[in-house]
């Protein structure tokens, strides 16, 4: 007679690829999440389990990377519309809106063909906005040569932006208004690793140890401002997917399936106590906080994900994906 059937080993998260995890039927926590389905923000109660729209983008327009103020009483986002001229290639604007969504308007548009607004973020204080500015670089014969990547400092009135920090992306704040934390980049736009200064950029310093990661992005500070959660890979790598000189597009990288693997992180803001909360081995994972401190929720190339602030437990709570960032929304 055949052998009786046995279970499948469980995923280790060592390998290329996310580990394979069983989806939750119900959350260990309640709230919801702000993720973006077909260039809309939509809402996923983790009560419920479901999702509820709330703003729905036109076709050929696309919201990306929400957050939340740290008082939770305004939103930010980026806003791309694609331009009816096909020589033209447009770029993300700042949009901002309620908390809960509404009465969404135009903080920032973007100030020519092809450079973008990328990964805002708010001040302590809510009173203005910080973002990445990724701007192409051209030759003579239109050929697409690099780009350059700097935060900026837009204000609440949507002025003129101020340059804080050149050759860096990802910024955040953190809750008291002292630190500003974001990935520094190398001359082709290459990062290099984490880094953390005033809030005006100044004094910067590595957060961690120079070669502990490949590769480190979207750092957010805790509730609290006693630690900062990253997605980081570890050791030696493969470089990530560049643009080929030529490459009239800037805006779009290719996905790539199994890519490398990337995991979830905390540190302290004085470097102290890096810790490794997950072993998913997923794909350009995006952590948020909870507002308790408590847990992580983070999006995924396979799914949405809650871990604890220790690292003890990791959940998949849905196979639903976000298509531009998440943030903690209720």
């Amino acid at each position: 007679t055949p052998a009786a059937p046995t279970a499948a080993p469980a995923a280790s998260g060592t390998g290329i690829g996310p580990a394979i995890l069983p989806t939750a039927i119900s959350s260990p926590i309640t709230g919801k999440l702000l993720i973006v389905e077909n260039g809309s923000l939509v809402a996923f109660d983790l009560g419920g389990m479901k999702t509820e729209p709330i703003s729905t983008s036109p076709k050929g327009a696309y919201a990306a990377s929400p957050r939340m103020s740290h008082d939770r009483k305004k939103l930010v986002y980026t806003y791309y519309v694609v331009p009816t001229d096909p020589k033209d290639l447009g770029g993300s604007d700042l949009y901002v809106a309620d908390g809960n969504g509404a009465n969404p308007r135009l903080l920032r548009v973007h100030p020519n063909a092809g450079a973008t607004f990328e990964d805002p973020c708010w001040t302590s204080a809510g009173g203005a906005v910080l973002a990445t500015m990724r701007k192409p670089i051209y030759n003579s014969q239109n050929q697409y040569q690099g780009e350059t990547l700097s935060i900026l400092k837009v204000g609440g009135d949507g002025g003129e932006p101020t340059t804080l920090v050149e050759n860096a992306l990802g910024p955040a704040t953190s809750p008291d208004g002292k630190y500003l934390v974001y990935t520094q980049v190398d001359s082709k736009g290459q990062p290099t690793g984490l880094s953390i200064g005033s809030a005006s950029g100044q004094g910067a310093r590595d957060l961690v140890p120079t070669g502990q990661f490949s590769y480190a992005r979207a750092p957010e500070f805790s509730p609290d401002g006693s630690r900062i959660v990253f997605a980081a890979v570890t050791g030696s790598s493969a470089p990530l997917p560049g643009k080929k000189v030529g490459d009239r597009s800037p805006l779009f990288d290719v996905a790539e399936a199994h890519g490398i693997p990337w995991e979830i992180w905390t540190v302290k803001p004085d470097g102290s106590e890096l810790q490794q909360l997950t072993h998913e081995s997923e794909d350009t994972p995006t952590p948020t906080w909870s507002p308790s401190g408590d847990w992580i929720a983070f999006a995924g190339e396979i799914g949405l994900y809650l871990v604890d602030a220790g690292g003890k437990n990791t959940i998949r709570v849905t196979t639903a994906v976000s298509g531009g960032g998440i943030t903690w929304f209720a």
